[in-house]
């Protein structure tokens, strides 16, 4: 005979893994990375107590990741590359060059981790 103390441990043996996935699949969605493509338009600079030190818009993107209200992507001038990163960013945008930039939401802004110029 099964009882329900019996039923209640098979069925969460049984979810937990699926409970799991999800909860690592949610947690990663946070960090998720997207990539967008075009020219550099506007280019921002800010002090750095601002931690957005350095902001890029590109023409015709408007929102460079997912929850991104501002449309623009950011290098703060704490990071490592920040001075390859810039000047990278700069050529691109004096030379009239095509940019892939991948980012993630950091805050409420995309923070720029990656620039390929084509």
């Amino acid at each position: 005979m099964v009882t329900w103390q019996r039923l209640l441990a098979s069925a969460k043996r049984s979810l937990w893994p699926a409970l799991a996935i999800a909860a690592m699949i949610s947690a990663n969605s946070a960090y998720a990375q997207t990539t967008v493509s075009g020219k550099v338009g506007t280019i921002t600079t800010r002090p750095n107590d601002s931690g957005a030190s350095f902001s890029i818009y590109i023409v015709g993107v408007s929102s460079f990741c997912t929850g991104d209200t501002y449309s623009q992507g950011f290098i703060s001038a704490t990071d490592q590359n920040y001075d390859a990163m810039v000047s990278t960013l700069l050529s691109a945008f004096m030379s009239n060059r095509m940019v892939s930039v991948t980012s993630s939401l950091s805050g409420s802004l995309c923070k720029i981790s990656y620039i390929t110029v084509s």
